[in-house]
C-alpha cells in the first residue's frame, strides 16, 4: 500500500470547475489530476542548454545514406 495523506482544500468555484474539465479531458479523476499538476510544479525543470554539447557531438557523427532495397532476382524456372 502506498503512503498517502488525506488533504482537504477549499478552491474557488472557477478553479475547481477548470480542474474538473481538465481532469475529464485527460481521463483522470480530479484527485489524480491535482496530484499530476502538483508533481509537475515540484519536479525540477530541465535546462535544454545543459545538453548543448551532446547535441553538437551527435550532429558531428557521420551520416549514412541507404540505398533503396532491391529484392534478389529469382532464377527462371523455364526448363526446356
Amino acid at each position: 500500500m502506498s503512503d498517502e495523506t488525506p488533504f482537504t482544500i477549499r478552491l474557488p468555484t472557477s478553479l475547481a470547475t477548470a480542474l474538473r474539465e481538465r481532469a475529464a479531458a485527460d481521463h483522470r479523476s480530479l484527485n489524480k489530476e491535482i496530484i499530476f499538476l502538483l508533481e509537475q510544479v515540484l519536479s525540477p525543470s530541465v535546462d535544454a542548454d545543459a545538453y548543448a554539447d551532446s547535441r553538437r557531438k551527435l550532429n558531428s557523427l557521420p551520416r549514412y545514406r541507404l540505398r533503396p532495397f532491391t529484392p534478389p532476382t529469382q532464377p527462371s524456372s523455364d526448363q526446356s
